[in-house]
């Protein structure tokens, strides 16, 4: 073997090592409550597509149908606390919403997030692959879209775990 070759070999196997670890990496990132979230692939829960391409402010809000994830055009005023959804501001912020996704959240402390309300909230993303986690065993989870889930983790509100896992359509 020449020189050129074994070095060619070398540098190969370097670069597989070097590589791998770098796919394997999962993806997370945090966004501050009224910091916007753009979403870089098409993510699906139920019937509901979240386009990719725009941004959006998440808020939690909840009503009489239940607790909901709220996908709100960016131009939404921040606010410190919950907004009450028949106040002035609320009917404002209730012209924003772009998409409510629903959240499993029973048993939530009317002291943290009453009902008829409104809040920004902060958000943990986290890209997984679907066999890690939870596997919720929904049928949309196996239409062919890949292995790819992002979950977002609700944060800036005293309620642990509150969650959202979306399949990605690339």
């Amino acid at each position: 073997m020449s020189k050129g070759s074994i070095m060619a070999l070398v540098l190969a196997g370097v670069l597989a090592t070097t590589v791998a670890p770098v796919r394997a990496e999962k993806k997370s990132k945090d966004f501050e409550k009224g910091q916007a979230f753009c979403p870089s692939h098409v993510l699906v829960i139920g019937g509901t597509i979240i386009q990719a391409g725009r941004c959006y402010m998440l808020a939690v809000l909840r009503n009489d149908h239940g607790t909901f994830l709220a996908f709100l055009n960016p131009s939404v005023e921040r606010s410190r606390g919950p907004i009450r959804l028949n106040s002035e501001d609320g009917r404002r912020v209730s012209t924003k919403v772009i998409y409510l996704v629903p959240i499993g959240a029973s048993g939530i402390s009317a002291a943290v997030i009453p009902v008829n309300t409104v809040r920004l909230v902060g958000i943990h993303e986290e890209d997984r692959d679907e066999d890690e986690g939870e596997n919720d065993n929904d049928e949309h989870n196996n239409v062919g879209q890949g292995n790819q889930k992002v979950v977002l983790v609700v944060t800036g509100i005293p309620i642990p775990n509150l969650a959202v896992t979306f399949i990605v359509r690339l």
